[in-house]
């Protein structure tokens, strides 16, 4: 094993000769991935609605509207009245056009926040509701 240090000079501790510059690099890209715990977490624990959530709000945040409703729909399945999923996924089929699904999901959740008297997610809802047009 050699002693290596890493590229702002701090000792990265006892790396082995048959590690590659490249491998290190990988190794590295892939800690700093800003998905990469959630995606750990998801594979690890494929039923853990917290782990979709967290995964798919990040998924969202990033613009991956397909992934972040994969998980979102898997922690809506696990956790059916999960107020601020319902939200993310309205979002979700908001940004993506789909103002019918966006508008549904939104009533889905303002019915969940009234049931559990959540005031401020409610009045946002409110607002979004009346903000979407569409024609019936």
């Amino acid at each position: 094993m050699a002693e290596q240090v890493n590229a702002s000079g701090l000792f990265a501790g006892s790396i082995p000769e048959s590690c590659t510059q490249s491998t290190v690099h990988d190794l590295l890209s892939a800690v700093n991935d800003p998905f990469f715990r959630q995606r750990d977490l998801v594979l690890k624990h494929p039923l853990n609605e917290l782990a979709r959530f967290s995964l798919g709000r990040a998924l969202y945040e990033a613009g991956d509207l397909v992934g972040a409703r994969e998980n979102l729909d898997v922690a809506l399945s696990i956790k059916p009245d999960w107020m601020v999923v319902q939200i993310l996924l309205g979002k979700c089929s908001l940004a993506e056009g789909h103002l019918i699904e966006a508008k549904q999901a939104f009533e889905r959740a303002l019915k969940l926040a009234v049931e559990q008297n959540h005031q401020g997610p409610k009045e946002e809802l409110e607002d979004q509701l009346s903000q979407l047009k569409i024609e019936n």
